[in-house]
C-alpha cells in the first residue's frame, strides 16, 4: 500500500513538473521550428568590446544581464553577449539550429566554464565540388536530448540587421534543409535569370558604345555594371552564391558605396544622354547638387556611422536612397510632358525605378527583393528603347549631315566649274583682244597703206597707160575690200564689241553701205536695251 501511494506521488511529483516545465518559455515545444526565444533571452551591452568571453561569463553569474524583452531596440542593434536555455522533453533526441542576425562567437556554459560550438556564419566553405559556398546566415546547429537543459552564451553584433529579428530563432534542422532545398532550384534560376538579362542589356549597351565611342552610352555601360554588381553581392548575401566575395569585402562595407554608384551614374547618364548642361540648364545644376551628395555621403557616413557611431548604417543608406528618390522623381515631374519619344522612354523606365526604390521601406525583404529587379529589368528595357531612339536621332542626323555635306560639295563641283568656264572665257577673251589688236594695228594699217598708195599711183600724170592704170586702182579697190573684209573680222573676233548697243551701231553702218549707191532710202530702227547684254561671239560672226 504505501509502496502505490510513493508511486502515486511521484507520478503527480513529475506531472506537475511537466506542467510547470510546458509554461517555461525556454522549453521547446513539440513543433518549436520557427519558436521564438526572446522571453528566456538575457543580454548584456558591450559597446565599446570591453568584454571577452571569460568576463561576460563572470557578468552573467553576476546578474549583470537583463531580460531581452526589457532591453530597448537600439540596445539591441549594439554589440553585445547574449545568454538563453533550452530545454526539451518531448523527443528523445532533436537536432535543431539556431540562426542570428550575426554570430561572432558561441559557447555551452557549464558552470563556470565555458565549451566552444562550432558555428557557421560569413566564413567561406568547401562544398563537394572544391567550390567555395556560404552557409545560410549566422548559425550553430545543436543535438539536444530528451529531458536535457543547455545554457549557451553568443557574441553577437546584429549592427547591420536586415533580415529577420535582432535575437535567434531556432528552427527543426531537418525540415529546415528541407524547405530550403524545396526553394532552392526556383529561387537560383530566377536570380540566374535576372542576372542573364542585366548581362543581355549589359552587352547591348556595350555594343553600342563600341559603334558610337559617345559618353551617353558609356555611362549607360557603367550605370548597368554597377546594377550588376549591387545584385550580383545581394544574391550572395541572400546565400545564392555562384562563387564568393564577400571573404574579401563584407556585404555591408559596400552597400552605401553600391547605393551611391548607382544612384551617381544614372545622374551622370541623364546628364549626358539628354545633354542637360546645354539644353536644360536648371535640371543640369540640380543634378550636379544631388551628385555632389551622393559623393559626400560616403565618407561622412562612415565617419558618423562607423567610427563615431552617431547614427545607425541604415540612415546614410536612406539618405542615398533618399537622394535617388528626389533625384527621380524630379526628373519625371520635369519631363513628364516631354513629346520626345526617346525622353519619355526614360521617364518611364524612371518611374519603375522609383517603384522599386519605394519598395524598400514598405515590403519585407524577402518581397521586395524581388520587386527591386523585376523594376531593374523593366527600367532596362525602357532604357534600352530610349537608347535606339537616340541611336535613330543620331543616325537621321548623320543622315542630314551626310545630304548636306554631298550638297555641299555638289555646289562645290558647279561653283568650280562655273569658274573654270569664266576662266576659259576671259581667256578666250583676253586672246581674241589681243589678236584683234594685232591684226588691226598691223594688217589693218599695211591694207590701208596699200589702198591708199595705189589711189596716188592711179591719179599720178607719170603713168600714161591706161590699162596699168587701171589695174593700180583696182589693186587699191581690193585692199579696200580685204580692209573692209578685215574690219569684219575684227569685229567677230575683238571682245570689246560684244555689248548689244555697239551690235547695233554695227549693223547700222553695214545697212548704210549696203544700200549707198541703190537710190533707195533706208530708215533704220533698232530698240535701245537698258541691259545692254553681251552676246556670243557666233551670234556676231552669224
Amino acid at each position: 500500500m504505501i509502496y502505490k501511494v510513493v508511486v502515486i506521488f511521484l507520478c503527480l511529483l513529475m506531472v506537475s513538473e511537466l506542467s510547470a516545465s510546458s509554461q517555461d518559455d525556454c522549453v521547446l515545444q513539440s513543433n518549436f521550428h520557427g519558436q521564438d526565444i526572446r522571453y528566456c533571452s538575457f543580454i548584456l551591452p558591450d559597446k565599446g568590446t570591453i568584454y571577452n568571453k571569460k568576463t561576460a561569463l563572470k557578468a552573467y553569474h553576476d546578474g549583470k544581464f537583463i531580460p531581452v524583452l526589457e532591453a530597448d531596440a537600439a540596445l539591441s542593434r549594439m554589440n553585445h553577449w547574449l545568454v538563453f536555455e533550452l530545454k526539451q522533453y518531448f523527443d528523445e533526441q532533436v537536432i535543431l539550429t539556431v540562426k542570428f542576425s550575426d554570430l561572432r562567437g558561441v559557447w555551452m556554459i557549464e558552470n563556470d566554464s565555458l565549451l566552444p560550438i562550432p558555428f557557421s556564419g560569413y566564413l567561406p566553405e568547401k562544398d563537394f565540388r572544391i567550390q567555395t559556398t556560404f552557409s545560410d546566415n549566422h548559425r550553430f546547429v545543436y543535438r539536444l536530448s530528451r529531458g536535457e537543459s543547455v545554457k549557451i552564451l553568443c557574441k553577437t553584433y546584429p549592427k547591420y540587421l536586415e533580415r529577420g529579428h535582432a535575437y535567434p530563432e531556432i528552427f527543426d534542422l531537418r525540415k529546415y534543409e528541407s524547405d530550403l532545398a524545396d526553394t532552392l532550384s526556383l529561387s537560383t534560376f530566377l536570380n540566374g535569370l535576372v542576372l542573364g538579362i542585366m548581362l543581355l542589356f549589359l552587352s547591348i549597351a556595350w555594343l553600342v558604345y563600341i559603334l558610337f565611342r559617345e559618353k551617353a552610352y558609356l555611362a549607360y555601360v557603367f550605370y548597368i555594371i554597377f546594377v550588376i554588381v549591387y545584385l550580383w553581392r545581394d544574391f550572395e548575401y541572400l546565400n545564392l552564391y555562384f562563387f564568393s566575395t564577400m571573404k574579401y569585402v563584407g556585404w555591408h562595407d559596400t552597400k552605401l558605396v553600391m547605393n551611391c554608384l548607382i544612384g551617381g551614374s544614372y545622374i551622370i547618364f541623364i546628364k549626358y544622354f539628354l545633354n542637360t548642361k546645354e539644353n536644360h540648364h536648371s535640371v543640369d545644376k540640380i543634378l550636379n547638387v544631388f551628385l555632389f551628395l551622393f559623393i559626400i555621403i560616403i565618407p561622412i557616413d562612415y565617419i558618423g556611422s562607423e567610427l563615431m557611431g552617431w547614427w545607425p548604417y541604415k540612415v546614410g543608406i536612406y539618405f542615398a536612397g533618399g537622394i535617388a528618390l528626389v533625384t527621380q522623381i524630379m526628373y519625371n515631374a520635369y519631363f513628364i510632358r516631354n513629346p520626345d519619344p526617346m525622353v519619355r522612354y526614360i521617364v518611364i523606365g524612371t518611374f519603375f525605378l522609383t517603384l522599386g526604390a519605394i519598395s524598400i521601406p514598405l515590403f519585407h525583404v524577402e518581397i521586395h527583393t524581388w520587386i527591386v529587379r523585376t523594376c531593374f529589368i523593366i527600367e532596362m528595357i525602357f532604357f534600352t528603347a530610349a537608347l535606339s531612339q537616340r541611336i535613330k536621332k543620331v543616325n537621321l542626323a548623320r543622315k542630314r549631315v551626310e545630304n548636306e555635306l554631298n550638297e555641299a560639295q555638289i555646289r562645290f563641283e558647279i561653283e568650280t566649274e562655273r569658274r573654270l568656264i569664266e576662266d576659259r572665257l576671259l581667256t578666250a577673251e583676253k586672246i581674241r583682244d589681243e589678236l584683234a589688236r594685232d591684226i588691226h594695228d598691223e594688217i589693218g594699217a599695211e591694207l590701208t597703206k596699200i589702198s591708199l598708195s595705189s589711189h596716188v599711183i592711179s591719179r599720178s600724170d607719170k603713168i600714161d597707160d591706161e590699162y596699168t592704170k587701171s589695174k593700180i586702182a583696182k589693186l587699191g579697190e581690193d585692199a579696200i575690200n580685204a580692209n573692209n573684209q578685215l574690219r569684219q573680222l575684227l569685229f567677230s573676233i575683238n571682245p570689246s564689241y560684244d555689248h548689244f548697243d555697239i551690235i547695233q551701231s554695227y549693223f547700222r553702218e553695214i545697212a548704210v553701205l549696203f544700200f549707198t549707191d541703190t537710190g533707195m532710202t533706208l530708215h533704220f530702227e533698232l530698240e535701245s536695251s537698258i541691259s545692254n547684254p553681251k552676246m556670243d561671239r557666233i551670234v556676231k560672226a552669224s
